[in-house]
């Protein structure tokens, strides 16, 4: 009887240590495909944010070629700079 006993605990120990392993094994599985999940929200807020990034390159590409168009720079110093070709007269309306 005595060996019989001692089979039944060491079967219940087994089963035991099976299921503290197996609980292990699943509460690693799950923290890291909550890690996972998380790290993938992530990627995906960099992606947006790499999109918007190159969106604003290309609008500050555009404007900056825009800026280097010799006709744009013209504009810009006779309209703020008052700069007049030569030959020309300027005229200054006293009332604005």
């Amino acid at each position: 009887m005595d060996g019989n006993l001692d089979m039944k605990k060491m079967f219940k120990l087994r089963v035991l240590l099976i299921v503290i392993l197996i609980i292990g094994i699943a509460y690693n599985f799950v923290s890291q495909e909550i890690k996972i999940r998380s790290q993938r929200q992530e990627i995906k807020g960099f992606e947006q944010k790499v999109k918007e990034e190159e969106k604003e390159h290309l609008y500050l590409t555009t404007q900056n070629e825009h800026k280097m168009d010799d006709e744009y720079v013209i504009k810009e110093a006779r309209e703020k700079l008052r700069f007049i070709k030569q030959g020309e007269i300027t005229i200054i309306d006293k009332n604005q």
